[in-house]
């Protein structure tokens, strides 16, 4: 029966131990993730107590946070009632930023907005001056109420009505400058209109004018060619005619002055570049502008050698 029992318990006893197991990690697990968050919130950092003087205890409560310059660097620990009927505020500051303070610090009840949460905000303006020890004492400054904040804004922008209301008598007064102003810009807006329809008939006038100009030379132009293929291929008709009669009695004097006599030779060059210099005559009144393109060109004449 011994035997038995004790081989029953070994399922137990493992079971007993990875519960046990799990525990234990759950519990570290635990304690290092408070530890993680005391960290981060600073539970677990030195801090040191400041004291503020202040009027009243209105707008104050037990852990609203103190800050300075945006940071937060502690909390409101408490504040009670004193004899001397000041309230006394005790701050818990982390005491890294206990160097940033001085004794010419200074202390003041803010507000995130409008309607927002209050909170304490620690300045410095003068870092020589000598640092705030702990339990030091500061000012409090009491915080704006609404009837202030609307004084300041009343203050601020009572300029801006001042010149709004400068602006609508102006605009009421028909003689004052705006309206005046306004005036010489319709009278001024009505000359451009004006000068915008003289300068388009202007403009319309112009183009009519050019037209007929374009178009009388036009018809002159095509009158003076007209004139010029009437009367031109006659006149190269008979300069060609010519030319052809010339080189035909060029050619038989040349060739009666070879049978004839040696000695007739100089008169033979002469003649010769008397017919050159009407070919090269021809030549340029057929390649003149207009005529280059009237008439054919007329086909080279070979000189045939007069012993062939």
């Amino acid at each position: 029966m011994k035997k038995t029992l004790s081989f029953q318990r070994l399922p137990t006893l493992g079971f007993n131990l990875r519960v046990g197991i799990f525990l234990c990690g759950a519990l570290a697990l635990f304690v290092s993730i408070i530890f993680t968050a005391g960290q981060a919130q600073g539970w677990f950092e030195d801090h040191s107590r400041l004291r503020l003087y202040a009027q009243s205890g209105a707008d104050l409560k037990e852990g609203m946070p103190v800050r300075f310059r945006a940071f937060d660097i502690g909390t409101v620990e408490h504040f009670s009632l004193q004899e001397d009927g000041h309230v006394e505020v005790v701050l818990e500051i982390k005491t890294r930023y206990l160097r940033f303070l001085r004794t010419t610090s200074s202390a003041r009840i803010a507000r995130q907005s409008v309607i927002g949460n209050s909170y304490i905000a620690l300045d410095t303006l003068d870092t020589h001056a000598p640092p705030l020890r702990e339990n030091g004492y500061l000012a409090l400054a009491p915080a704006a109420d609404l009837e202030q904040v609307a004084r300041e804004l009343q203050i601020k922008l009572e300029p801006v009505v001042d010149a709004m209301n400068d602006i609508a008598q102006r605009l009421r007064d028909p003689n004052g400058d705006l309206n005046q102003t306004l005036r010489s810009l319709q009278q001024a807006s009505a000359g451009l209109v004006e000068t915008q329809s003289k300068l388009n008939r202007v403009l319309d006038t112009s183009q009519g004018l050019l037209e007929q100009e374009v178009k009388q030379t036009l018809q002159s132009s095509q009158h003076t060619l007209q004139t010029v293929q009437q009367h031109v291929p006659p006149v190269l008709a008979d300069i060609q005619a010519t030319s052809t009669a010339a080189r035909h009695t060029a050619e038989a004097v040349k060739n009666i002055t070879e049978q004839a006599s040696p000695h007739a030779a100089g008169i033979a060059q002469q003649t010769e570049r008397l017919l050159d210099n009407s070919n090269q005559t021809l030549d340029a009144v057929r390649g003149s502008w207009p005529l280059r393109n009237l008439f054919p060109a007329t086909p080279a004449v070979v000189e045939q050698d007069s012993h062939d």
